[in-house]
């Protein structure tokens, strides 16, 4: 991962994506979001505001797995659907994108 993928995953509170790190585990990643939360990461990564902390994006890219695509399949769509309100909305334009090969 990258600087900003790590920015991003703190700043959502996305346990699983730093988890799925090599040599990184559960218990860990979850001490690095609780460590790092509320810290200045959006010099890392701008596109992070404090209110996507385990949001919708989470779930819907949660969702998404559940379906079947893989993680990074998940992740791919919904970085290309704009900021959304509900998990609902990013599945719904993830899929969309997905099916049209975008």
């Amino acid at each position: 991962m990258n600087p900003q993928e790590v920015a991003e995953a703190v700043g959502r509170g996305d346990v699983v994506k730093l988890a799925s790190v090599p040599g990184l585990g559960r218990k860990t990643a979850e001490r690095l979001v609780l460590e790092l939360r509320g810290k200045n990461l959006a010099a890392l990564d701008p596109g992070i505001s404090d209110g996507e902390v385990g949001g919708p994006y989470v779930e819907a890219r949660e969702g998404l797995t559940a379906l079947g695509y893989s993680l990074e399949e998940a992740e791919h769509a919904l970085k290309q659907v704009p900021p959304q309100d509900t998990v609902q909305r990013y599945m719904k334009e993830a899929l969309r994108r997905m099916r049209s090969g975008r």
